[in-house]
């Protein structure tokens, strides 16, 4: 029962040592048990989950401790902050963090300071389309539930921008303004900003993806988004991708793209 558990995981934090392959062990399957018995647990369970002692990038921590929802940020989080490390994605794990108080921070939590972007070209435009389409269609075949939670449309349209020295800046009350530098960021729901158009055939660039479905099935977008985009780098593009985008580029105005060119060298 939960009494059990928690002994077993205050044994383990109250040596103050990090923990080993078994101890690891034990805090997987015991964030595993509060996940699934989460409602029924009582609220002197639910108390004692508040004050439990977790592990993170920092030792074993009481509050105020941080997770973040993608890897990536979650290693330029660390040496900033106490960075949960529960031995699994903290989204699987819903509703717990925020019964242990943990403070999720994902891409809303930061914001993108004044920088110049340009749009990503219309070859990685293509790519990305052609992966996407990919990614529809394997899913819809294997997993028709998680492929109708996506949202397609918003995928779809998604705005591309790539910006050189792209960072985010995190603001917490009481704390100094964090700066990071960042490969990706999506600015849901319509942007999605590039250090460089290879962070798109990334892991990571999947678990940002994965923002556009249901939360528990971040693991498993960002590993079909990856195999999905090595095929498409692969197999190349549909016909109807490069009579579309062929079509956008006889669509630009001679005239305002000129206008443009001479207002970037001003």
């Amino acid at each position: 029962g939960s009494g059990k558990t928690f002994t077993m995981a205050n044994v383990i934090a109250n040596t103050g040592k990090p923990p080993v392959s078994s101890d690891r062990a034990v805090i997987v399957d015991t964030m595993h048990y509060l996940r699934e018995h989460a409602a029924a647990l009582p609220t002197s369970a639910k108390r004692r989950l508040a004050k439990l002692l977790l592990w993170t990038s920092d030792g074993w921590r009481q509050r105020p401790v941080f997770a973040s929802a993608d890897s990536g940020l979650e290693t330029a989080l660390e040496p900033h902050l106490p960075v949960w490390k529960p031995g699994v994605v903290p989204s699987t794990l819903n509703p717990i963090p925020s019964l242990l108080g943990v403070q999720i921070l994902d891409d809303d939590s930061f914001k993108l300071p004044r920088m110049d972007t340009e749009p990503a070209d219309e070859f990685t435009r293509v790519q990305y389309l052609t992966a996407l389409r990919l990614l529809h269609d394997r899913l819809a075949r294997r997993s028709p539930v998680v492929s109708q939670s996506g949202e397609w449309a918003r995928l779809e349209s998604l705005n591309i921008r790539i910006v050189p020295d792209l960072k985010v800046q995190l603001w917490l009350p009481d704390r100094k303004p964090i700066r990071l530098p960042r490969e990706i960021h999506l600015d849901y729901p319509d942007t999605l900003y590039l250090r460089d158009d290879e962070t798109l055939g990334t892991l990571e660039a999947g678990e940002v993806l994965s923002r556009f479905f249901s939360p528990d099935q971040r693991e498993l977008i960002a590993l079909a988004w990856l195999y999905s985009w090595q095929r498409a780098e692969t197999e190349g593009p549909s016909a109807d991708l490069l009579d579309l985008a062929r079509a956008e580029i006889d669509d630009i105005d001679p005239l305002e793209a000129l206008a443009d060119a001479v207002n970037r060298q001003v």
